[in-house]
Protein backbone atom coordinates (compact mmCIF):
# COMPACT_ATOMS: atom_id res chain seq x y z
CA UNK A 1 0.00 0.00 0.00
CA UNK A 2 2.96 2.22 -0.57
CA UNK A 3 1.68 3.83 -3.70
CA UNK A 4 -1.81 3.37 -5.11
CA UNK A 5 -2.44 3.89 -8.74
CA UNK A 6 -5.73 4.73 -10.46
CA UNK A 7 -6.97 1.12 -10.67
CA UNK A 8 -6.33 0.47 -6.99
CA UNK A 9 -8.50 3.47 -6.11
CA UNK A 10 -11.22 2.26 -8.52
CA UNK A 11 -11.20 -1.20 -6.95
CA UNK A 12 -11.37 0.27 -3.43
CA UNK A 13 -14.22 2.59 -4.43
CA UNK A 14 -16.12 -0.28 -6.04
CA UNK A 15 -15.66 -2.36 -2.87
CA UNK A 16 -16.98 0.43 -0.64
CA UNK A 17 -19.93 0.99 -3.02
CA UNK A 18 -20.79 -2.73 -2.99
CA UNK A 19 -20.72 -2.88 0.82
CA UNK A 20 -22.87 0.28 1.05
CA UNK A 21 -25.45 -1.11 -1.40
CA UNK A 22 -25.52 -4.42 0.47
CA UNK A 23 -26.22 -2.63 3.75
CA UNK A 24 -28.87 -0.47 2.11
CA UNK A 25 -30.64 -3.53 0.68
CA UNK A 26 -30.44 -5.23 4.07
CA UNK A 27 -31.98 -2.28 5.92
CA UNK A 28 -34.71 -1.70 3.33
CA UNK A 29 -35.84 -5.27 2.71
CA UNK A 30 -34.56 -7.61 5.39
CA UNK A 31 -35.63 -5.75 8.51
CA UNK A 32 -39.35 -6.08 9.40
CA UNK A 33 -41.49 -3.01 8.80
CA UNK A 34 -45.09 -2.06 9.43
CA UNK A 35 -47.33 -3.38 6.65
CA UNK A 36 -48.74 -0.80 4.28
CA UNK A 37 -52.50 -0.66 4.77
CA UNK A 38 -54.46 0.99 1.99
CA UNK A 39 -58.15 1.06 3.01
CA UNK A 40 -59.48 1.09 -0.56
CA UNK A 41 -57.89 -2.27 -1.38
CA UNK A 42 -58.29 -4.03 1.95
CA UNK A 43 -60.64 -7.00 1.86
CA UNK A 44 -62.00 -6.28 5.33
CA UNK A 45 -61.85 -3.83 8.21
CA UNK A 46 -62.18 -4.31 11.94
CA UNK A 47 -65.15 -2.50 13.43
CA UNK A 48 -64.67 -3.31 17.10
CA UNK A 49 -65.42 -5.72 19.90
CA UNK A 50 -68.93 -7.13 20.11
CA UNK A 51 -69.05 -6.35 23.83
CA UNK A 52 -68.60 -2.64 23.04
CA UNK A 53 -71.46 -2.64 20.52
CA UNK A 54 -74.84 -2.41 22.36
CA UNK A 55 -78.02 -3.93 20.97
CA UNK A 56 -80.14 -1.84 18.58
CA UNK A 57 -77.39 0.68 17.80
CA UNK A 58 -75.37 1.67 14.76
CA UNK A 59 -71.94 3.05 14.02
CA UNK A 60 -70.56 4.82 10.96
CA UNK A 61 -67.20 3.40 9.96
CA UNK A 62 -64.98 5.00 7.32
CA UNK A 63 -63.34 2.67 4.83
CA UNK A 64 -61.03 4.79 2.74
CA UNK A 65 -63.30 7.26 0.99
CA UNK A 66 -66.45 5.19 1.69
CA UNK A 67 -68.74 5.16 4.70
CA UNK A 68 -70.15 1.92 6.09
CA UNK A 69 -73.12 1.90 8.45
CA UNK A 70 -72.70 -1.02 10.84
CA UNK A 71 -75.89 -2.02 12.65
CA UNK A 72 -76.52 -4.33 15.59
CA UNK A 73 -80.22 -5.09 15.58
CA UNK A 74 -82.46 -5.67 18.58
CA UNK A 75 -81.98 -9.44 18.37
CA UNK A 76 -78.16 -9.06 18.25
CA UNK A 77 -77.77 -9.66 14.52
CA UNK A 78 -74.98 -7.68 12.88
CA UNK A 79 -75.54 -5.93 9.51
CA UNK A 80 -73.43 -3.57 7.43
CA UNK A 81 -74.69 -1.41 4.58
CA UNK A 82 -73.33 1.42 2.52
CA UNK A 83 -73.31 4.55 4.69
CA UNK A 84 -74.54 6.94 2.00
CA UNK A 85 -77.79 6.92 0.06
CA UNK A 86 -77.18 5.78 -3.52
CA UNK A 87 -79.72 8.31 -4.82
CA UNK A 88 -78.77 11.48 -2.93
CA UNK A 89 -75.38 10.69 -1.36
CA UNK A 90 -76.77 11.66 2.08
CA UNK A 91 -75.40 9.91 5.15
CA UNK A 92 -77.86 7.21 6.22
CA UNK A 93 -79.10 6.93 9.80
CA UNK A 94 -80.30 3.97 11.85
CA UNK A 95 -83.73 4.41 13.44
CA UNK A 96 -83.73 2.13 16.50
CA UNK A 97 -87.46 2.62 17.25
CA UNK A 98 -88.56 1.31 13.85
CA UNK A 99 -85.52 -0.90 13.15
CA UNK A 100 -84.77 0.53 9.74
CA UNK A 101 -82.25 2.74 7.98
CA UNK A 102 -83.45 6.10 6.71
CA UNK A 103 -82.12 8.88 4.53
CA UNK A 104 -82.83 12.30 6.08
CA UNK A 105 -82.55 14.07 2.70
CA UNK A 106 -84.94 12.09 0.53
CA UNK A 107 -87.08 10.23 3.07
CA UNK A 108 -86.04 6.86 1.70
CA UNK A 109 -86.32 3.93 4.08
CA UNK A 110 -84.13 0.82 3.83
CA UNK A 111 -84.34 -2.43 5.75
CA UNK A 112 -81.25 -3.60 7.70
CA UNK A 113 -80.17 -5.65 4.68
CA UNK A 114 -79.84 -2.50 2.56
CA UNK A 115 -82.91 -2.96 0.35
CA UNK A 116 -85.18 0.03 -0.19
CA UNK A 117 -88.57 -0.32 1.51
CA UNK A 118 -90.20 3.02 0.71
CA UNK A 119 -89.34 6.33 -0.88
CA UNK A 120 -88.85 7.76 -4.33
CA UNK A 121 -85.58 6.00 -5.13
CA UNK A 122 -85.33 2.57 -6.67
CA UNK A 123 -81.68 1.86 -5.96
CA UNK A 124 -80.89 -0.53 -3.16
CA UNK A 125 -78.00 0.31 -0.88
CA UNK A 126 -74.86 -1.73 -1.34
CA UNK A 127 -74.71 -4.47 1.24
CA UNK A 128 -71.47 -5.53 2.86
CA UNK A 129 -70.91 -8.88 4.50
CA UNK A 130 -70.34 -8.96 8.21
CA UNK A 131 -68.00 -11.42 9.86
CA UNK A 132 -67.45 -12.01 13.54
CA UNK A 133 -64.56 -13.73 15.23
CA UNK A 134 -64.63 -14.93 18.81
CA UNK A 135 -65.13 -11.45 20.22
CA UNK A 136 -64.25 -9.20 17.29
CA UNK A 137 -66.49 -7.96 14.52
CA UNK A 138 -65.46 -6.91 11.06
CA UNK A 139 -66.85 -5.95 7.67
CA UNK A 140 -65.82 -7.41 4.32
CA UNK A 141 -66.75 -6.54 0.76
CA UNK A 142 -67.90 -10.03 -0.22
CA UNK A 143 -71.58 -9.54 0.61
CA UNK A 144 -73.73 -11.87 2.67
Amino acid sequence: MEKWDFWDWCLAGLSVFTVAMGLLIFFLYALPQEPLLVPEVQASIRVGRLDDFPLNTSRLQSWGSELILVIRTEDGEMRAVEGRSPATNCVLQWDPRRSHVRSPCSYEIYNPLGYIVSGLGDQAGTRCGFGTGSSQSGVNRDGE
